[in-house]
């Protein structure tokens, strides 16, 4: 019985936070802003995989160590009109939040 309660809990939690990895896209816009933080749009359409309530922008966790990173490699693949990956998972300000970005190929 525990052990399917727990399996029940669990199928919950990863529901509630499916997350999603995101393929060769090309940025369109990058914004910095004072409060909001780092956040960017792509070609195409805006995946949402966690359903959060706004899905124009793509945020940048701000509390992140590599935040700095992260903006550096976002204008570097802008400006040299590289395709990006990036994993989307949860929301930040009601925007999907990029958990972490890398080339693509």
């Amino acid at each position: 019985m525990k052990v399917s309660i727990s399996l029940l809990l669990f199928s919950f939690s990863a529901a509630a936070m499916a997350g999603a990895h995101i393929s060769s896209k090309k940025i369109s816009v990058i914004n910095i802003h004072p409060s909001s933080g780092i956040s960017f749009k792509v070609d195409g359409g805006h995946a949402n995989p966690d359903n959060c309530p706004k899905n124009s922008w793509y945020r940048v966790n701000r509390s992140s160590n590599y935040e700095q990173a992260q903006l550096s490699f976002l204008m570097m693949s802008y400006s040299q009109n590289k395709k990006i990956n990036f994993y989307l998972s949860g929301c930040l300000d009601d925007y999907p939040k990029v958990s972490y970005i890398q080339t693509a190929n």
